[in-house]
């Protein structure tokens, strides 16, 4: 199941880990040695190995950022969806829909959350 949502991707202190120590801020992104950010040294130091994709998942992911997510009706709700298809809708030419699936159909959605709702309390 692809995340569409805000994760651990932009807190400066979370990564993931490849076993060649590299250090990345998307799951998605592992064993794509370019988007490394920081590297294990043998004395357990960590050096900033891409400072550009560094900064970008730190600021530029950022949803509060983006005017239309600050003008939606969901916002907070949807968190901005992913960073990492936010950034590559930025740098990389993607065109990743970046709006949360219920934002055409909210009606519909909360019509069946009621009525499965009434289903279960019964």
């Amino acid at each position: 199941m692809l995340q569409d949502y805000e994760c651990m991707t932009r807190p400066f202190n979370s990564y993931f880990i490849s076993a060649e120590v590299g250090l990345y801020k998307c799951w998605e992104n592992i064993e794509h040695e370019n988007t490394v950010v920081e590297k294990l040294n043998n004395d357990e130091s960590v050096k900033i190995t891409n400072e550009l994709i560094y900064t970008r998942y730190l600021r530029g992911a950022d949803y509060i950022e983006n005017q239309d997510c600050l003008n939606c009706f969901f916002f907070p709700i949807c968190e901005g969806a992913c960073p990492d298809k936010r950034l590559r809708n930025q740098f990389s030419d993607a065109c990743f829909d970046l709006c949360i699936g219920c934002k055409d159909n909210i009606e519909e959605m909360l019509d069946n959350y009621y009525e499965l709702k009434k289903r279960i309390i019964k």
